[in-house]
């Protein structure tokens, strides 16, 4: 009732078609009103007020895909299904089908058995090694991914650099992941995060990294505003700088998440904006 009331779904004209992906935009002539309702529940305080924070740098690397890659993904674009070693990847619905596009442009598909292939030409794992390779051996640097099959191939580009990580992601047990986030912070040799935005991105003070590399990401604003934060923060005054690399395939669904994630950010600075007057 509450999204009724004060939103709309730009992308009604497709409800009964598979091409549907809702797209909730705040009502023009409700903005006063739910402004209001959050403002009266809110107080706000500006970073810069209470904390002496480095600048942030905002950077996107941007990368194509590999031939097979670029095949399945207009194959999955278009038609909702396409074939690896003669193995269906199908999506009957647009949200399934945004999963697996979001699968395909990060390096993976996974097939109607539940099978998970990795796509052997992918770009962005030679453009995170690049990275690594310029920053992880006189920084600590924080790679941040949304899917599973996503962690081993960090994993890999890590131990091909020989490059100390820790991984802290949704199957990390709560027990040891303070151990981990504290291996990374103190130990010098201990260069490189990797965690999941979900996992790793609230509560976890990781001020230690100057730069936090987005291998892939997905549309909640809340992980990824989250995340960001995690070494952007109290405490990492040390840094003259903090940097964050955005990992982006050129013509794919990446930027529309990159796209989501700012029109989401836009309403947040409306926000900010009336409780700022």
């Amino acid at each position: 009732m509450f999204r009724n009331t004060y939103f709309f779904d730009k992308n009604a004209g497709f409800r009964n078609s598979q091409k549907h992906w809702p797209d909730w935009r705040l009502k023009e002539n409700s903005k006063d009103e739910i402004i209001k309702k959050i403002c009266d529940k809110a107080m706000f305080v500006k970073k810069e007020d209470c904390l002496d924070l480095p600048p942030l740098i905002k950077k996107e690397v941007i990368v194509e895909l590999g031939k097979d890659q670029r095949k399945f993904y207009e194959e999955m674009k278009q038609s909702l299904i396409t074939f690896i070693n003669e193995q269906a990847v199908t999506a009957e619905l647009a949200l399934t089908k945004a999963l697996r596009l979001q699968q395909i442009v990060s390096g993976y598909l996974k097939t109607e058995e539940g099978e998970e292939i990795t796509l052997k030409d992918n770009p962005r794992v030679d453009a995170l090694k690049d990275l690594l390779e310029d920053l992880a051996y006189a920084n600590k640097v924080i790679v941040w991914a949304c899917f599973k099959q996503n962690y081993s191939e960090i994993k890999k580009v890590c131990e091909k650099l020989k490059l100390k990580f820790v991984e802290l992601t949704g199957e990390t047990p709560i027990s040891k992941r303070q151990e981990l986030i504290d291996q990374f912070n103190n130990d010098y040799e201990t260069q490189v995060f990797i965690g999941n935005q979900a996992a790793g991105g609230i509560g976890v003070n990781l001020t230690g990294a100057n730069t936090a590399i987005y291998y892939s990401r997905n549309f909640s604003l809340e992980q990824d505003v989250q995340s960001e934060a995690r070494n952007y923060r109290g405490g990492s005054e040390m840094h003259s700088k903090i940097t964050r690399i955005d990992i982006v395939a050129r013509d794919t669904i990446d930027e529309k998440v990159l796209l989501a994630l700012a029109s989401k950010q836009e309403i947040a600075d409306i926000v900010l904006r009336e409780l700022r007057g």
